[in-house]
């Protein structure tokens, strides 16, 4: 999504920095109060996104994933 598209995407009031790479791609500089804060705001953009760092955001969001996966999965029959 182009740099305009990501703004109006970022409701969030927190510094950032939004750099255009190439067509279509962009690189946004973030923080937030927690890697649980940071992990949801950009996964509620509805965007596909890649995170390069910190190694433990990467990690938080690997968690995440495996826990919402898990909840969406139907139940063992016991």
């Amino acid at each position: 999504m182009e740099s305009q598209g990501v703004r109006q995407h970022l409701l969030v009031s927190r510094p950032r920095h939004l750099r255009p790479l190439r067509a279509r791609i962009d690189r946004l500089r973030t923080g937030g109060d927690s890697l649980e804060w940071l992990a949801f705001t950009i996964g509620q953009l509805g965007l596909d996104f890649t995170v390069r760092e910190p190694p433990e955001l990467i990690d938080h969001i690997r968690t995440l994933t495996a826990r919402l996966q898990a909840s969406t999965e139907p139940p063992l029959r016991q």
